[in-house]
């Protein structure tokens, strides 16, 4: 590598005359590429060894199984390489280098994404093509193990090529850049470097394995409007619809100060963000699920941020690890499950003190109505969100990883859109979810329904409706404790688990409606205390004791999973099987109490901090928010062009990434949630059926 600088230092000294008197015509004019040509040329080739010993480290040109095109142009390309020619340095300088700091896990290389993408042969025969390879290395026996645990930063996540890795890290492998003839395949490429690292580790202890994909290699591809595919045509003009549609809603809304047409100001810009900003007292809320629920939503998206954060390269990658690996810091970082466990309590408790409450009024609950209307208040975010991304912002931006974060993510959009449109996109496996924080989403719809047929339930019957109710609670938590075990599972993240068991507990528990019922009990239990019981007083003594049952019930649930975060922690699949069955229950009972104790008057700090006014603006935007974080975090990953130092605070709280992330929410929330939501309630709030009241 040194020789290679000083190749150029002496190619630059060879033409530094003609340079020197070109500045003193015109010191800011740029200098052309004939012109470098021409002084790279008549450089002097007894310099020539000392950069062919950097030259490309393997030579496609000697595999014969490579495809022939491929091999014909590669040799066109070390031929120029021989001559100086200003492409082919480009093309050698766009590949990776083996850089200084590798013990301290600085070994994702991206080369020079846009620098590769922008060369052209000079027959003009091939452009250049850039490969992300794969490189996974191992100890035979163990005595390199110590050296690759730190270039590997001590495998925070153990990976393999057959991860899944658009929305889990391969953390485990190197990402190496390469650039190299368009003609070439990334079966070509992969084939080259194993035969080449093949050579090398024969007969030492490290084996190293290869994967290139073809949706890691890129070509620079002009593209104009007239281009794009009609899908991705139709989806621009409905976007320009929407705001037309804003524009003529707002401006009527203005125009008109009375006697407004409501269905007229459905999309009303004014109408809208005045609806946002109100935080009046509603005699039906619930005042401190507002708090509740930011607070979590806040957490929440933190971990999803950390996660993200991992697909980066940085020069101090090893260290980051180190960092992270603090057993009291990862607590938060790695219980992602029980802050969407707390969501489902939550819901639970709403659809039954809802549903409870106008039955008891006389009210008639109808299911398939109640169904429709909780499906036309959500489905229209959705839509759009899975529009954006599967047909526009592929086209916002580009980077080594763009095709598997973004690209790789639309095209399981438009295969599997549909299973988003009837909610089901959580039976089908974590990693082919569209949208795929939206597991949440079919999980709580399906509940919900589940929950409108055991409420009426609960208000006839209430007896058998408890028992019913809290029996599937206990059956769900066994369940959660014997398939952990059994199947030796964890729904801790815990230092150094593989990415095939985060995708097996997903696949099995986390987006799987029965295994998350004991929360959602929880909340319909709640729901039914707070409702059928609305007179009843605790006493001090009641109260004094719930808040310490609370409070230990949260830092039990905190500190049980310290253990768990060592890097030398050991799996126990029993503890981990009690910590699957009483963790989420034990994370939301905290909630629960607090909940409980502001309904029936009680008040203190904690209580006031979870009931303040603003709290109720985030709510409004709060399912935006969740929709909207993972394809700003996976936009800015794919993005990245190399490696930076990792400061804990500059990196997992960027003030920018955040601030997009309110700003995209709003804009969704005013421009579709709540337009459609003005047009649901003007369909369905009619006058409800009146029924005879039950005692």
């Amino acid at each position: 590598m040194i020789k290679w600088i000083f190749l150029v230092i002496s190619v630059i000294n060879s033409s530094s005359h003609a340079l020197r008197n070109q500045s003193v015509i015109n010191h800011h004019e740029n200098i052309t590429t004939t012109t470098i040509n021409h002084n790279l040329r008549t450089s002097s080739p007894a310099q020539l060894p000392w950069f062919l010993k950097v030259a490309p480290f393997f030579d496609l040109t000697k595999i014969p199984q490579i495809d022939t095109t491929c091999r014909r142009d590669f040799q066109e390309f070390l031929e120029a390489m021989d001559r100086l020619e200003l492409w082919a340095l480009k093309m050698h300088d766009a590949t990776a280098k083996i850089p200084s700091g590798i013990f301290n896990g600085n070994l994702n290389q991206y080369g020079d994404f846009d620098m590769c993408l922008n060369i052209v042969a000079g027959t003009e025969e091939f452009q250049g093509k850039y490969c992300i390879a794969y490189v996974q290395p191992r100890s035979r026996n163990g005595t390199f193990k110590d050296l690759l645990k730190l270039i590997q930063s001590h495998e925070f996540f153990k990976s393999t090529f057959n991860d899944c890795g658009h929305r889990t890290p391969r953390f485990s492998h190197i990402n190496w850049a390469v650039c190299l003839p368009s003609s070439c395949s990334a079966s070509d490429l992969e084939l080259a470097i194993q035969t080449y690292l093949n050579e090398y580790s024969e007969d030492s202890d490290i084996i190293i394995e290869v994967k290139v994909d073809e949706e890691m290699c890129q070509m620079k591809k002009e593209t104009t409007i007239f281009d794009l595919d009609r899908n991705t045509k139709r989806v621009i003009l409905l976007l320009v619809a929407v705001i037309l549609l804003c524009t003529i809603s707002t401006i009527y809304d203005l125009k008109k100060p009375s006697e407004k047409n409501q269905w007229m100001v459905t999309f009303s810009l004014a109408k809208n963000i005045q609806d946002l900003l109100n935080t009046d007292d509603n005699p039906n809320d619930i005042q401190t699920v507002h708090g509740i629920r930011m607070f979590n939503a806040l957490v929440l998206m933190a971990t999803h941020k950390s996660m993200s954060t991992l697909f980066l390269p940085f020069i101090n990658r090893t260290q980051m690890t180190e960092r992270l690996a603090n057993p009291f810091l990862l607590v938060y970082a790695s219980a992602a499950s029980l802050y969407t466990d707390v969501f489902l309590m939550l819901s639970g408790l709403l659809t039954v003190y809802s549903f409870y409450g106008r039955l008891t009024k006389g009210k008639q609950i109808i299911i398939w109505r109640e169904i429709l209307d909780r499906y036309v208040r959500i489905i229209p975010s959705v839509i759009f969100l899975i529009l954006f991304c599967t047909f526009i912002l592929p086209l916002l931006g580009s980077g080594p990883l763009w095709n598997l974060v973004v690209t790789s993510h639309a095209n399981i959009c438009k295969q599997h859109y549909w299973r988003n449109l009837l909610f089901l996109q959580n039976w089908f496996g974590y990693n082919s979810i569209c949208l795929t924080n939206t597991h949440h989403v079919g999980i709580d719809m399906q509940l919900f329904i589940l929950a409108t047929f055991l409420t009426p339930v609960l208000y006839k019957y209430p007896k058998r409706g408890l028992q019913f109710v809290i029996g599937l609670a206990l059956l769900s938590t066994f369940a959660r404790f014997y398939v952990t075990v059994v199947h030796e599972l964890s729904i801790h993240i815990f230092f150094g688990i593989s990415l095939a068991k985060i995708a097996e507990v997903a696949d099995r528990m986390y987006i799987v409606p029965p295994f998350r019922f004991t929360v959602y009990a929880m909340g319909m239990l709640l729901g039914y205390v707070l409702r059928r019981y609305k007179d009843h007083k605790p006493t001090p003594n009641q109260i004094r004791i719930g808040w310490i049952f609370g409070i230990l019930s949260f830092v039990i649930t905190s500190i049980a999973s310290v253990r768990m975060n060592f890097p030398d922690y050991e799996y126990d699949k029993y503890e981990a099987g009690i910590y699957a069955a009483l963790a989420p229950a034990g994370w939301c009972v905290f909630s629960a109490w607090i909940i409980y104790i502001s309904e029936k008057g009680s008040t203190n700090q904690i209580v006031q901090i979870f009931s303040m006014k603003f709290q109720r603006i985030f709510t409004k935007l709060a399912f935006a928010i969740y929709l909207t974080q993972f394809p700003i975090f996976f936009y800015n990953v794919g993005k990245v062009r190399n490696a930076e130092y990792f400061e804990f605070f500059k990196i997992m709280y960027n003030v920018e990434e955040f601030s997009t992330i309110f700003a995209c929410s709003l804009i969704l929330h005013l421009l579709i949630e709540a337009p459609f939501n003005n047009i649901r309630k003007l369909i369905f709030d009619k006058k409800v059926v009146t029924v005879k009241k039950i005692d």
